[in-house]
């Protein structure tokens, strides 16, 4: 292999490790990014649930009034 190949075939290695890294890095970033979107959508499931819950009671609450009058 002459050494001008040799030079470019290692520009070419060069690149697609730079390339990696990158990518990489990216990766990284997703991963966290969708660990922090999943506990924020489990946090607010359960205040929804909550608020559910709540809003149930304060309907029975009603009901039971209205059956007093």
């Amino acid at each position: 292999m002459q050494k001008t190949q040799m030079t470019v075939l290692e520009s070419k290695v060069n690149e697609l490790l730079d390339q990696f890294d990158l990518l990489k890095k990216d990766n990284i970033k997703l991963k966290t990014q969708q660990l922090m979107w999943k506990q924020e959508r489990e946090k607010l499931v359960k205040q929804n649930d909550l608020a559910r819950q709540k809003i149930g009671v304060m309907i029975e609450k009603l009901r039971s009034m209205e059956n007093l009058k």
